[in-house]
């Protein structure tokens, strides 16, 4: 319940420490005012808690698809390491000891 609905559960137990203060702790004016600070807090902190798992939830879609792309998805122990096996894109010729006489 608490991962379902979090902002209505923060709102109950705020509720509750507001029923308790103003029964039996005789909370005035300003203890009310103060708690109801707190409760804004606590829901900021509830949503950026929510905004967090959605960017982390993306970022790790994100290199999922990057290691597809880069064609390492079934081979996680290697990607990162350059691919030592794969030709290189230099296509300068060599020159042998025969051709470099003049």
């Amino acid at each position: 319940m608490i991962t379902k609905n979090p902002y209505i559960v923060t709102a109950l137990i705020f509720v509750v420490i507001l029923f308790i203060g103003r029964r039996f702790l005789h909370w005035g004016e300003t203890s009310s005012a103060f708690l109801l600070l707190f409760f804004f807090l606590a829901v900021i902190g509830v949503r950026l808690d929510d905004i967090v798992k959605k960017i982390s939830a993306t970022n790790d879609r994100l290199d999922r698809l990057l290691k597809i792309q880069n064609g390492c998805a079934f081979v996680s122990d290697r990607c990162g390491e350059p691919n030592t096996d794969a030709p290189s894109d230099d296509v300068s010729p060599v020159l042998s000891k025969e051709d470099s006489s003049p």
